[in-house]
């Protein structure tokens, strides 16, 4: 999870402001003003180019140095000692880590755990301070560019970070913090609800994995054009959280446990399911047909976002087509939500499109299905972002992937 940048959509009235810091499911702007029409002419190819999470000017943590971090309680937590053996297996030999080795990232350390007497900090500010002073007193490890303080909080303790709330706003989070002139990083993980190793795990491996391949939020964070937009359909797009709105978002790794599956740029390049370790005939795309091609502003740098303009109060047929060169005759079902853009304030925008497919809803490599997408004559204009989802059954339950389509809402 990251904390989303402000982001401005280029509007008939300027630049306005639809995102701030949030986490889990994205909303729609909202916006009152109309897109300034910048579209070319355009037509998502097929095959698509395929979507990549790109580096930017931002440094990794190519050989972690991780430092768990546990808080003593009364009882003792049952669980401390398979996430503390988690984190060793993880780090150290993992094979589902080794997804990372695309991006540079190789097997790092993990120290002894540090199991705290101090009350567990409530507030991100706190936790920040509390690294700074156990370091400073030699109860942690002197702080690295290479360090990750993973911080393990009791079942008793809720973290606030700015508006956010854990448990219910985010189920983890990494960041940065100075010590002693060191710009180091660290994950919080909540116990939440979680009872389970599992879940515990799969939250420590995705804030693992983004800490190092994304420690200060401008390495490996931002899509190619002209697929950007996913981000606020993914609530980001950093390695873990491409990967985390399908079903089979984790899987169990001998020796180590419950993992996060992980995006590969590699598997993606050659149309094979990006999110790994991914099972066995999992590879099948639904690829949206986009006809137009307008700027947005993020972060004040212009993205060239393939979309679709729809009229409030009419109905657009989107061709789907589908894409699995590995299995061609494989068929496998697609299914359409509506994920809207934030509004100002971070919240939950409002959806506003409905979906039903002419005909059916299923077919085999090179099929092309009928999308229709309306929206009702008050529909706010603006935009907002749709999602499908191929489920493919295999051995061992179904298995997804995801393409993301975005489209502007006009008045009638």
């Amino acid at each position: 999870m990251k904390c989303f940048r402000m982001v401005s959509i280029l509007l008939a009235g300027g630049l306005f402001p639809v995102l701030g810091c949030g986490g889990g499911s994205t909303g729609n702007s909202g916006n009152p003003g109309q897109m300034v029409d910048m579209a070319t002419t355009y037509m998502t190819s097929f095959p698509p180019t395929p979507p990549q999470v790109q580096k930017g000017s931002g440094t990794i943590i190519a050989t972690p140095k991780v430092t768990p971090i546990f808080f003593s309680t009364v009882p003792a937590d049952p669980l401390e000692a398979g996430i503390n053996s988690f984190v060793q297996s993880y780090i150290t030999s993992s094979n589902s880590w080794l997804t990372l080795q695309e991006y540079g990232i190789g097997h790092g350390t993990v120290s002894s755990a540090a199991v705290l007497s101090t009350t567990a900090p409530t507030t991100d500010t706190a936790i920040q301070s509390l690294i700074v002073t156990e370091v400073g007193n030699g109860t942690l490890p002197p702080a690295t560019t290479s360090s990750i303080y993973i911080i393990f909080t009791p079942s008793n303790v809720t973290v606030t970070r700015g508006s956010q709330t854990s448990c219910v706003d985010f189920g983890g989070y990494h960041d940065t913090v100075m010590v002693s002139g060191v710009s180091a990083s660290y994950a919080v993980i909540p116990r939440c609800a979680k009872d389970q190793l599992v879940d515990i795990t799969i939250a420590a491996s995705h804030e693992l994995a983004e800490a190092a391949t994304d420690p200060v939020l401008t390495a490996y964070l931002d899509l190619n054009d002209p697929y950007d937009m996913w981000q606020f359909n993914f609530a980001g797009s950093e390695l873990a959280d491409m990967c985390e709105n399908i079903t089979d978002y984790a899987v169990e790794e001998q020796n180590v446990g419950a993992v996060s599956r992980l995006w590969s740029n590699a598997a993606m390049a050659a149309f094979k399911n990006p999110c790994l370790p991914a099972p066995t005939g999992a590879d099948a795309f639904a690829v949206p047909i986009l006809d137009q091609l307008n700027q947005v502003d993020i972060n004040s740098i212009p993205h060239n976002i393939e979309m679709i303009t729809l009229v409030a109060g009419q109905v657009t047929t989107v061709k789907v087509k589908l894409l699995n060169n590995l299995e061609p005759t494989k068929s496998w079902g697609v299914s359409a939500m509506e994920v809207p853009l934030p509004t100002t304030t971070g919240g939950m925008g409002q959806n506003v499109l409905a979906f039903s497919f002419g005909g059916t809803a299923q077919g085999a490599n090179g099929t092309t299905l009928e999308l229709q997408l309306s929206a009702a004559s008050s529909a706010p204009r603006g935009l907002t972002t749709f999602r499908l989802t191929s489920t493919v059954e295999i051995t061992g339950g179904p298995t997804q992937t995801l393409w993301v389509g975005v489209v502007s809402v006009v008045p009638g």
